[in-house]
């Protein structure tokens, strides 16, 4: 059974694990249509109730992975286009 994909962003946000988690935020904050650190900050902040605040190296994480991103975990590696901001 696999939880939500709010669920599972906010775990990896909160476990932020470079070199592990980096893949799997990119691509789960395109699936939660993410568009800014605040967004994944608020995403954090509600699975969370408020106890856990975004850690620097998961804002940087975030911030990467809004932009174009290669996804090097899959096979075949593939590409992300860039998240546009909100408006």
């Amino acid at each position: 059974m696999v939880g939500p994909p709010r669920l599972i962003l906010a775990m990896k946000l909160w476990a932020a694990r470079l070199g592990r988690d980096n893949d799997d935020i990119a691509v789960l904050v395109r699936r939660c249509d993410v568009r800014s650190v605040d967004e994944a900050a608020a995403i954090l902040a509600e699975c969370y109730e408020g106890e856990e605040d975004l850690k620097p190296v998961a804002r940087a994480m975030v911030e990467t992975a809004l932009g174009r991103y290669d996804v090097r975990s899959a096979r075949p590696p593939f590409t992300l286009a860039p998240m546009p901001p909100r408006g």
